[in-house]
């Protein structure tokens, strides 16, 4: 199929580096996340271009990469992620941090071994200004 659109899925996947656009990589995440099961090659090629987008100053690009990495990174891969995870839990936006949140709530519960490290972190955002992040905070501290 995609030999007859004159692409090739390597290039149809969602960029930092290639789209400027949030809303470039939108449907590209929207795509992947639907369609990509965690045990494909193709997730393992994503992890990648989550890193890059984790890196992003535009907080929709950042928010798109953390919200695929709870149904894109393989339990192999989670503890490269979670350090870049654990950096978002002091961003400015408190989308962000909540995002993080449920992204470090999603690995702990797959893989407890190597987010254990990182509650300590979360537990500071107890004090957090936005409610909705001190709830999502509770709610890995309960599990």
């Amino acid at each position: 199929m995609y030999q007859r659109l004159g692409r090739s899925p390597s290039t149809t996947l969602p960029s930092g580096s290639t789209f400027q656009s949030s809303l470039a990589n939108e449907p590209g995440y929207l795509a992947c996340t639907a369609l990509l099961q965690v045990s494909s090659p193709l997730s393992v090629l994503l992890v990648n271009t989550i890193v890059k987008d984790l890196a992003s100053k535009n907080i929709l690009i950042v928010a798109m990469a953390l919200s695929s990495c709870c149904q894109l990174i393989p339990r192999e891969l989670m503890p490269t992620v979670v350090p870049l995870v654990q950096e978002k839990l002091s961003h400015s936006s408190s989308y962000v941090r909540g995002k993080a949140v449920i992204v470090l709530h999603h690995f702990y519960r797959n893989c407890p071994e190597h987010c254990c490290y990182y509650i300590s972190t979360t537990q500071s955002l107890l004090g957090d200004k936005d409610p909705a992040v001190v709830a999502l905070v509770v709610q890995l501290l309960v599990d």
